[in-house]
């Protein structure tokens, strides 16, 4: 199936990923059309690229920062990056890019990428099979929603967890098109409606606010403990 990463053979036996995100018109300018701090902005952005890149089974290696919001915002949008790498315990990755100094824009924009390797044999892509049982993890939230109902996003922690897990086939995060797009990709021969969740399968999930987990039937009882309320299960 397709993930929104690139994936370069480095050898016969290691794949490099590459994934990224952006975000524009979040941030601290006055025009901006959502309201929240730099590092926020920045920790958010590093989330979605890096729950791809850690989707597909591979380690981050490097992280690409690309800020047009100000020089000044540089060093918030580092420390938000790091905030996130500690949370995951990757603290001993560099941060580098650039930053827009020549224009100042009136509005706050960001892109990040993340690079990482993986072997061959542990690529966690194309792994589900067609009669595993599916479930969201989080709510799908955009916007103010994200600041408004942190508690209902799902922590990368759980993320990490759950790609590691026996008996999870994979996790894939859910971004601007919303989950019903991803399963459609995930189960190209099996139907699967707007109907059959208590949670929205159209609606954006902004900066990947949930995600979908494929797994085998006999350990629904001990993922859905795991995820708590955050467990949402698609029939």
């Amino acid at each position: 199936m397709r993930r929104d990463v690139t994936i370069i053979p480095l050898n016969e036996e290691e794949l490099l990923i590459i994934s990224s995100d952006n975000a524009g018109g979040i941030g601290e300018k006055a025009e901006d059309l959502v309201k929240t701090d730099y590092e926020t902005l920045a920790r958010m952005t590093l989330r979605v690229a890096i729950m791809e890149c850690l989707s597909t089974g591979a380690e981050p290696i490097s992280i690409i920062l690309h800020n047009f919001s100000g020089e000044k915002a540089w060093d918030l949008f580092v420390r938000g990056c790091e905030k996130l790498l500690a949370e995951l315990h990757y603290e001993n990755i560099e941060i580098s890019g650039s930053s827009e100094t020549n224009f100042d824009l009136l509005q706050s924009n960001i892109g990040i990428t993340v690079v990482g390797k993986v072997q061959k044999r542990k690529l966690k892509i194309g792994k589900t099979p067609p009669d595993s049982k599916i479930a969201v993890i989080g709510k799908p939230l955009v916007g103010v929603e994200v600041l408004r109902e942190e508690s209902m996003i799902a922590p990368l922690t759980l993320f990490l967890k759950l790609i590691g897990y026996a008996g999870v086939y994979e996790c894939v995060p859910v971004g601007s098109k919303g989950i019903l797009f991803e399963t459609n990709l995930l189960f190209p021969n099996r139907k699967i409606e707007e109907h059959h969740s208590d949670i929205s399968l159209v609606k954006s999930s902004g900066p990947s606010t949930c995600f979908i987990v494929t797994y085998k039937s006999i350990f629904e009882n001990e993922i859905r403990e795991i995820a708590g309320n955050l467990f949402f299960s698609i029939d």
